[in-house]
C-alpha cells in the first residue's frame, strides 16, 4: 500500500471519526430532549397530585363539618373547627411535599440532561 493507499486510508478514518461524532451529537440531543421531557411530566404529576390531595382534603373537611353538624356541634368553634382546620393543615401539607418532591425529580432529569451538554 503506497502513500495513496495511506492517504485515502486516512481520508476514511476521518470521515469515520467525524459520522461517529455527529451520531454521538444526535444522541446527546435526544437524551437532553428525554430529560427536559420526563421534567416537565414529572412536575405535571406533582401539580396533578398536589391537586388531588388538596381536593381529597376538602372532601374530608366537608365530611368531618356534616358529621359534627348533624350531632348538633357548632363547627365554627372549639374542637371542631380545631379538627377541620388540623385537617386542612395537613393536607396543604402533604399537597406542598408531593409539588416539592416533583419539583426534586424535575431537577435530577434536568441534572441528568445537563451531563449531555
Amino acid at each position: 500500500m503506497g502513500v495513496y493507499g495511506a492517504a485515502v486510508q486516512g481520508v476514511l478514518g476521518v470521515d469515520s471519526t467525524i459520522q461517529e461524532g455527529i451520531a454521538d451529537r444526535k444522541q446527546a440531543e435526544s437524551n437532553i430532549e428525554l430529560a427536559r421531557d420526563a421534567a416537565t411530566a414529572s412536575l405535571q404529576r406533582g401539580t396533578e397530585e398536589a391537586g388531588a390531595i388538596r381536593n381529597a382534603g376538602g372532601q374530608l373537611q366537608q365530611a368531618q363539618a356534616f358529621a359534627y353538624a348533624n350531632s348538633g356541634v357548632d363547627v365554627s368553634v372549639g374542637t371542631a373547627a380545631n379538627v377541620i382546620a388540623s385537617t386542612a393543615a395537613a393536607a396543604e401539607r402533604d399537597a406542598v411535599t408531593a409539588e416539592n418532591n416533583a419539583m426534586r425529580e424535575a431537577w435530577g432529569y434536568k441534572k441528568h440532561g445537563i451531563a449531555f451538554q
